[in-house]
């Protein structure tokens, strides 16, 4: 180990120290990126000359060696990337933006070490993009709390990183508009544009180019139009589900489908639809003009399949959907294997990428090709199993936990099928259709999947959507803006984060969540019915009511958008559609929750004494919370007050578990405030709230 080359390795391994997802680093990891030409004993003897210069620097008991693994002592050790990451942790975007130190080993490489270079591309690119989301989340903060200025200052701190990232210039120019500074808005927004054709070649996306029609038009207002939602200012595609020529050929073309899918999602500069939004649109005749407006994108990519005799061929067109004009196409064929198969999966969204206005980072690109298992069946069976989910029926949901788990079979390694499982099982559970014994499976395929792919979004947004089930609202937290801080676009992440921020009593991310949520994932009913709850608890009792029935529309089966629209009618002081909306339904996830709510229709229309009767219905069915409430609105408080205190709300163990906490915070204001000045009030908020931990 000599010369200048050799001197960066002890460098090098305390990147590796530093960043190891778990805390440790195996032995054979860091031989494998550091010396991956070199014979193993070589290579061990050069790790340990490689300590010895750490240790020396550090003290020698700051690098922990035990069992085949490494570690740094935290207690002997301090890092800024750690406290980056602790602030993020803990849900302070401010520390994280202002402890951030640029890009990870900036200028850094080992010379003919790909393996390693690849590691630091990927760990630069998802450091960058936590510190992009926590200053964005500053940046709407300041908006929000009309601070327009200080808005401005952070959308220009991003501007400065991401110069040719279109909607991070619209978050700057809608922030002059805001201030009152229409001129410097234009003066932005035509910065970026020259800058994307002199240095890219490109003209900014349609989305951006109506934005600096707003602006020249603004004149001299002080700001955009109240409730406006900003347009999304990044290219938005569907990738439409693969045509297959032959019924037995349907799952290779799903799981070539969903390999695509999956890895354009993964770009931040890109808005890629979702799955469950998609399969509508399967074997359509539609032209693409329809289609985009239907699901509000600009392109589309259609494609397909053909196999035969251990042969594929798959041909993909990607279109301008506003004009059904044909941009760029390509004819990929080959043999079975996982490096063809895989190889056309990022031969084609390089070619997406490459012809959009896109800038993406060398750690999206390297994401773009990576390869996910050795096994073509667990691949295919996970695509499966994940066409399956998407429907939310039991039948479905059941098909899809048979998939993963014959994936899982193919190839034990293969973590999406782990999370798939995890997720299938969780929602069966969600959904009422299985009882709380599921859970510690669910755990167990989400920390194996961890283990295997520590960067899994998917994986990140199950364990935060587990631990909202355990009722572990700071956990579920974090895991979930850790999914959202490293694949932007995952849709079930937003989705689910909207639940949590209704449990969390913040209205308004809970309403920003759900938006973004149906963006990605405009016609699933259950990202609608978010939606929907969202505009209910913010006051827009309006365009809540449409939102449920949108959900019906799309799914006829779907009990949930009916409860939602009882809720709302019932909200609107429209006891009697209420009524009809709720009478006889079941909602197995919701338990009592729709015959309470009837009660209260049956109240306001003045029947009291059916109102008493579902009361007595829903004691017998065991949730004494329903029955206070449809007592409390009643004018009973002695009894109501009586039904909260026999509810064991600690050992609520369904989804039911939210809807005390939901239905305290945000809805029936009309019942609550009856009961507000009673001093049992304010132990029963704190019963509720106790239910989760911090």
């Amino acid at each position: 180990m000599e010369g200048p080359a050799a001197r960066r390795h002890p460098r090098a391994l305390l990147a590796l120290l530093a960043t190891a997802p778990s805390g440790t680093l195996s032995r054979a990891k860091a031989l494998g990126l550091l010396w991956p030409e070199t014979d193993e004993s070589t290579a061990r003897n050069r790790l340990t000359s490689t300590l010895y210069p750490l240790r020396q620097a550090m003290g020698a008991e700051a690098v922990v060696s035990a069992a085949g693994q490494l570690r740094l002592d935290r207690a002997l050790v301090s890092c800024d990337l750690w406290r980056f990451r602790e602030a993020l942790d803990r849900g302070d975007p401010r520390a994280a933006a202002e402890g951030y130190r640029g890009p990870f080993l900036d200028g850094f490489y080992l010379e003919g070490n790909p393996a390693f270079e690849e590691y630091v591309e990927l760990e630069r690119h998802r450091l960058h993009r936590a510190w992009r989301e926590a200053v964005e989340s500053l940046a709407r903060a300041a908006t929000e709390a009309g601070r327009h200025t200080e808005a401005v200052r952070w959308w220009e701190t991003l501007s400065r990183a991401d110069l040719l990232d279109s909607s991070v210039h619209s978050g700057l120019v809608r922030a002059h508009l805001a201030a009152g500074n229409p001129a410097a808005a234009l003066r932005a927004g035509e910065a970026h544009v020259r800058r994307l054709r002199e240095e890219l070649g490109m003209e900014p996306g349609e989305s951006f180019a109506a934005l600096l029609a707003e602006v020249a038009s603004a004149g001299s207002r002080s700001g955009v139009a109240p409730g406006t939602p900003p347009l999304d200012p990044r290219p938005g595609v569907a990738v439409l589900p693969f045509r297959s020529v032959g019924e037995e050929n349907a799952p290779f073309a799903d799981g070539l489908h969903g390999g695509i899918l999956t890895r354009l999602s993964e770009l931040a500069g890109l808005s890629v639809i979702a799955r469950g939004s998609l399969e509508r649109f399967r074997d359509t005749d539609e032209p693409a003009s329809a289609v985009g407006a239907a699901l509000g994108v600009e392109w589309t990519l259609e494609g397909e399949v053909q196999v035969a005799e251990g042969a594929f061929e798959v041909n993909v067109r990607l279109v301008h959907a506003p004009d059904d004009r044909v941009v760029w196409g390509r004819s990929w064929s080959g043999s079975f294997s996982a490096d063809t198969v895989f190889g056309a999966q990022a031969d084609i969204a390089h070619g997406v990428v490459a012809s959009l206005p896109l800038a993406p980072s060398p750690g999206e690109r390297l994401l773009l090709a990576q390869r996910p298992t050795e096994s073509l069946d667990a691949f295919r069976l996970a695509s499966q199993g994940r066409r399956h989910l998407e429907r939310r029926t039991r039948e479905e949901m059941e098909r899809a936990v048979a998939c993963f788990a014959e994936a899982l079979e193919r190839d034990p390694d293969f973590a999406p099928a782990r999370v798939g499982l995890a997720d299938a099982l969780g929602l069966l559970h969600s959904y009422g259709f299985r009882d709380v014994s599921v859970l510690p499976r669910v755990e167990a395929a989400l920390v194996e999947a961890l283990e295997a792919a520590p960067w899994s979004a998917e994986a990140h947004a199950a364990l935060g959507r587990l631990r909202g089930q355990q009722r572990r609202a700071g956990d579920a937290s974090r895991h979930m803006r850790r999914a959202i801080e490293l694949q932007p676009g995952y849709a079930e992440a937003h989705n689910w984060a909207a639940v949590g921020h209704l449990v969390d009593g913040d209205r308004l991310e809970a309403l920003a969540s759900a938006r973004r949520a149906v963006s990605l994932n405009p016609l699933s009913p259950e990202v609608i019915y978010n939606l929907g709850m969202g505009l209910l608890v913010n006051g827009h009792p309006e365009e809540a009511l449409q939102e449920a029935r949108r959900a019906r529309e799309l799914s006829q089966g779907y009990e949930s958008a009916r409860f939602l629209e009882g809720m709302i009618l019932r909200e609107m002081g429209r006891a009697d559609a209420a009524a009809q909306a709720l009478e006889g339904l079941e909602v197995p996830w919701a338990g009592d929750a729709p015959r309470t709510v009837l009660a209260l229709a049956r109240i306001d229309l003045g029947e009291k004494k059916e109102a008493r009767s579902l009361a007595d219905e829903v004691a017998d069915g065991g949730h004494p919370f329903d029955q206070g409430l449809i007592l409390a609105a009643l004018g009973e408080a002695d009894a109501a007050f009586e039904a909260f205190a026999r509810e064991s709300y600690e050992r609520m163990e369904t989804a039911v578990t939210y809807w005390p906490t939901v239905a305290l915070r945000h809805l029936f204001a009309d019942v609550w405030d009856r009961l507000r000045g009673d001093p049992r009030y304010p132990r029963l908020v704190a019963r509720i709230d106790g239910m989760w931990e911090a």
